[in-house]
């Protein structure tokens, strides 16, 4: 099946984090049946767009703009953008398939800052792509660590770690006796040969749940 996208237009204004992702409290572990019980379909999306005023045509295909650029790595994602002084296209950034609205967030905003000029107009948050039907009872997964975990997760024997990044898009899924640490260490350890600093954290243990 092919991704699905739908439009949202959010009524009212999102509120950004005001500390980086990096910085969040490490959410507590739940238990895979729990995780499992509220994960969302990878396949589908939907992205959510903060209030414009652009027509409703524009609005469709600013949304199907995003929804294709990211259809290969899709929820978590935020686009962000900013007027160049000299006149001119705006200019967009993005980031998707991270582990958290936050994260995505904090990602894109920091693109955006670090790409426009001092005198360029600031960086707004214009759009959040988000899994279709989104709850905060929702883990905080990314499109492709949740599509592993559906696939995956019911032919894996014991007690299943998950870890992920809180700022890329790294996790780990390993299951056994005892893989807690080491499902952390690998997860962190990827952050590293990414260029990222080890900052996973443990959103899923079996053992939470029992």
């Amino acid at each position: 099946m092919r991704n699905v996208v739908a439009l949202v237009v959010m009524l009212a204004p999102l509120v950004l984090a005001t500390a980086d992702a990096q910085d969040a409290v490490d959410p507590a572990p739940v238990g895979l049946a729990e995780a499992r019980s509220a994960l969302p379909d990878h396949r589908r999306y939907q992205v959510d767009l903060l209030p414009n005023d652009m027509s409703a045509d524009q609005q469709t295909q600013l949304a199907t703009m995003i929804g294709d650029a990211a259809a290969g790595q899709h929820f978590y994602g935020a686009v962000v953008s900013y007027r160049p002084a000299a006149g001119g296209t705006t200019e967009y950034k993005m980031r998707s398939g991270l582990h958290s609205r936050d994260a995505a967030k904090a990602g894109a905003m920091a693109d955006c800052e670090a790409a426009r000029a001092a005198d360029d107009g600031a960086c707004t948050l214009i759009g959040e792509i988000v899994p279709e039907g989104w709850s905060a009872d929702m883990p905080e997964l990314s499109h492709l660590a949740v599509q592993a975990l559906t696939e995956t997760a019911a032919d894996l024997p014991g007690n299943v770690v998950v870890a992920r990044s809180r700022a890329g898009d790294g996790f780990e899924i390993r299951s056994g006796d005892d893989v807690r640490q080491a499902t952390l260490t690998a997860c962190n350890a990827a952050n590293v040969v990414a260029g990222l600093p080890e900052d996973c954290d443990i959103v899923i243990d079996d053992l939470a749940g029992r």
